[in-house]
């Protein structure tokens, strides 16, 4: 017995022959230009998304890193790199947070990665200086990275205080107070640089000049700051010190 398709089989067949005319061919390709505009359009709205995530979640994390919060600050951050690999400038953020944490392996890959991609970074020889200072207690070679650091920028406030600070735990207060007194001619706001400027010149046994420096420091100091209390309170106490031995 011969069978008949039915209405919606016979339909699909049809719909699968294929059909050489000029119009079937014009027809396909307008649905291909459509799709292909389509697929465009999802792929442009899909990278919008992101780039807006990765925008919220960089301000998140150094919104974290500002406050010292660096277990708060860095899975953003690293969610950042996966998302936008481009976004390079947030290992610096990084670095500082795994050092914060004492995590010098982590501080370690980070800087290899930045150095990787861009060999002249003068951040990552200062990190690289941290974590052979206080990780590897290595002074010798953190005094070479900072000093490469000051090759690529020769004006490098952070360089130039590490070096200050590795200088007087070495008792080199000439040295120390070449370096602070540098930067408090390129950067005058750096509160550090004050109280290095302080610590050398009692470690020079003048007084005076330590008094003075730390009425600058006092000038400068925001009391609200921790850090900044921190280092006012440390510099009295140091400078009271050495007045009582001086009576």
């Amino acid at each position: 017995m011969k069978v008949h398709p039915t209405q919606l089989e016979f339909t699909a067949l049809v719909a699968e022959v294929p059909d050489s005319s000029m119009e079937a061919k014009a027809a396909k390709r307008a649905r291909a230009r459509a799709f292909a505009r389509l697929r465009r359009e999802e792929q442009a709205a899909e990278r919008r998304r992101e780039e807006k995530l990765v925008e919220m979640l960089i301000q998140l994390g150094l919104t974290h890193h500002v406050h010292g919060e660096p277990g708060k600050s860095i899975p953003p951050l690293l969610r950042v790199l996966e998302l936008d690999p481009s976004q390079v400038f947030v290992r610096e953020f990084l670095v500082r947070d795994y050092i914060r944490m004492e995590d010098y392996g982590a501080a370690k890959d980070c800087i290899i990665d930045a150095l990787r991609d861009t060999p002249e970074t003068g951040w990552a020889y200062v990190g690289l200086a941290i974590c052979y200072r206080e990780a590897d207690s290595d002074p010798q070679k953190a005094e070479q990275f900072l000093n490469r650091a000051l090759e690529i920028d020769p004006y490098d406030a952070q360089a130039l205080e590490h070096l200050g600070s590795l200088c007087l735990a070495e008792e080199r207060f000439e040295d120390a107070l070449g370096h602070f007194n540098r930067v408090g001619l390129l950067h005058p706001g750096r509160i550090y640089a004050h109280y290095g400027r302080i610590m050398s010149h009692l470690g020079l046994n003048s007084l005076s000049e330590a008094e003075s420096a730390l009425e600058r420091l006092a000038q400068q100091a925001d009391p609200a700051t921790p850090e900044d209390a921190h280092l006012l309170a440390a510099a009295e106490a140091a400078v009271l010190a050495a007045k009582e031995r001086s009576f």
